[in-house]
C-alpha cells in the first residue's frame, strides 16, 4: 500500500542507524558508506554536510510545480526551523547580543557568522546564536561506534517455539458439532472426531510439522 512504501521511506531518509554490508550497525550520519570508504566522520565534517544539506534544500527549484525551499508546494503552516547550529544567508536569527540579527555571510572553515544588528555587523559563532528549540548541534553528540539492537520480541513469538498435542477424550459430540453444519456431513464430523480423540503418546511438534 501506499502507506508502507511511504514508510520504508521515511525509515531510509531519517533513520538513525541502518545496517551495513557486514551485518553490523552504522549511524547514518556520523559513518561514511562504503564508497566513501566507511570510516567513522568527524565533528566537523558532520557539521559541513549538514550545512551543505541544509543550502541544497533551501535552493531546491522544482520546474514542474515550483516548489523551492522557501515556497513549498503543496503549501504548509508550519514554519520550518533550522537544524540547531546551521543558519543560512538571510535568515534572521536571535544572538546572545541581541534579537533579530541578519544573517550575511556563513564561514564554513569554523561554522561562524556574519550578522546585521542594530546597524552594526559582527561575527558569531554558532554558540552565540539562540535556537528556538533550545536543542545544541548535532555534531557535539557523538554516538557509540558499536551500537546493539536488543532482540526483537519476534524471536520469542509462539510460531518460533515447540508446540505440545495432545487429544482430547470425550469431545466427539462436540467435534461433530462443530463441523457438521447439516444433517447430511454427520457421518464424516464423527468419522473425524473419532480419529481426532484417539490418545496416543505424547509428542512435541514444531510448528512447521502441523498440517
Amino acid at each position: 500500500s501506499v502507506s508502507s512504501i511511504l514508510l520504508q521511506v521515511q525509515c531510509f531518509l531519517f533513520d538513525d542507524w541502518a545496517h551495513n554490508f557486514d551485518g553490523r550497525l552504522k549511524n547514518t550520519l556520523w559513518d561514511e558508506v562504503l564508497e566513501e570508504g566507511g570510516r567513522r566522520r568527524s565533528p566537523q565534517q558532520v557539521r559541513h554536510r549538514l550545512q551543505r544539506a541544509q543550502a541544497a534544500a533551501e535552493g531546491f527549484n522544482c520546474r514542474c510545480c515550483g516548489h523551492t525551499g522557501t515556497k513549498p508546494w503543496p503549501p504548509i503552516d508550519i514554519r520550518v526551523r533550522r537544524v540547531p547550529g546551521v543558519q543560512l544567508v538571510g535568515d534572521v536569527v536571535d544572538t546572545v547580543h541581541g534579537a533579530g540579527a541578519l544573517v550575511l555571510a556563513v564561514h564554513d572553515e569554523d561554522g561562524s557568522f556574519d550578522v546585521q544588528l542594530g546597524g552594526t555587523t559582527k561575527r558569531v559563532a554558532w554558540e552565540g546564536l539562540i535556537h528556538p528549540s533550545g536543542s545544541s548541534p548535532p555534531w557535539l553528540h557523538v554516538p557509540e561506534k558499536h551500537h546493539a539492537v536488543p532482540d526483537a520480541k519476534s524471536k520469542q513469538a509462539l510460531a518460533a517455539e515447540q508446540v505440545a498435542f495432545e487429544a482430547d477424550d470425550g469431545d466427539d459430540a462436540d467435534t461433530g458439532a462443530s463441523t457438521a453444519e447439516c444433517d447430511a456431513a454427520s457421518d464424516t464430523a464423527t468419522l473425524t472426531s473419532s480419529v481426532l480423540s484417539r490418545r496416543g503418546p505424547r509428542q512435541w511438534l514444531h510448528w512447521h510439522d502441523m498440517r
